[in-house]
């Protein structure tokens, strides 16, 4: 296996196939998407490093909850070298962070601070895509404020989704926060994933379909 690859091991796919199984299969070995973050200031971002981008708060993309995934990725040398992912929609539990191996601590590689880091790092993993441009974010989270904020989404979709079957939410990006009990670490900002519409479920690579109201052009007199 070359330093670069990716071996994709146990992923809980469905019991029964799904309408597409090609497409399960491809959302449990590859997670594409321009990387999109909550920075601590507040901020969302998109990208990494000097090529990031800030997305004004109240941005709206389309979430695709059935996508939704909790992601095991083992780490070596700063490269990911092994992915467990499992599909919130398939009803299954990951797998527990004993069963992946690498439980010696004395082989754990050291992190800046020289603290030894678990190669095995936890995500909850959303894809969203920008209905017009078409582009494709992930936000791919492991804090407490980013997994409480798809918490929120994922049962707001439970509940929506009744009156609106077939259709995916679109979500304004958002921000909220609160005043830590030690005073000294300040204003902890948190991210939020409020649902504003739905939109009908798009297929395959397709883009995500505007409500007619939303495509019209409001300036044309009828």
């Amino acid at each position: 296996m070359s330093e670069n690859s990716v071996t994709v091991r146990n992923n809980n796919l469905p019991a029964s196939p799904p309408a597409d199984p090609h497409a399960a299969y491809g959302l449990t070995v590859s997670r594409d998407g321009t990387a999109l973050k909550f920075a601590k200031t507040g901020d969302w971002t998109a990208g990494f490093g000097d090529d990031a981008t800030k997305l004004p708060v109240g941005t709206q993309l389309v979430a695709q909850p059935e996508q939704l995934a909790l992601a095991w990725t083992r780490w070596v040398g700063g490269k990911p070298t092994d992915r467990h992912v499992t599909l919130v929609a398939t009803g299954q539990a990951p797998p527990l962070r004993s069963s992946l191996g690498d439980n010696d601590q004395a082989l754990w590689e050291a992190d800046d601070e020289g603290q030894l880091r678990d190669p095995w790092q936890k995500s909850h993993e959303l894809p969203l895509v920008d209905q017009e441009s078409g582009e494709r974010y992930l936000y791919s989270t492991n804090s407490v404020g980013g997994t409480g904020a798809l918490g929120k989404l994922s049962l707001a979709y439970s509940r929506g989704r009744v009156r609106h079957p077939n259709s995916d939410p679109v979500v304004a990006l958002g921000a909220g926060g609160y005043q830590h009990r030690i005073k000294s670490r300040g204003y902890i900002h948190t991210p939020s994933l409020k649902i504003v519409s739905w939109v009908p479920r798009a297929d395959g690579d397709e883009l995500p379909k505007l409500p007619a109201k939303q495509a019209m052009n409001d300036d044309i007199p009828f």
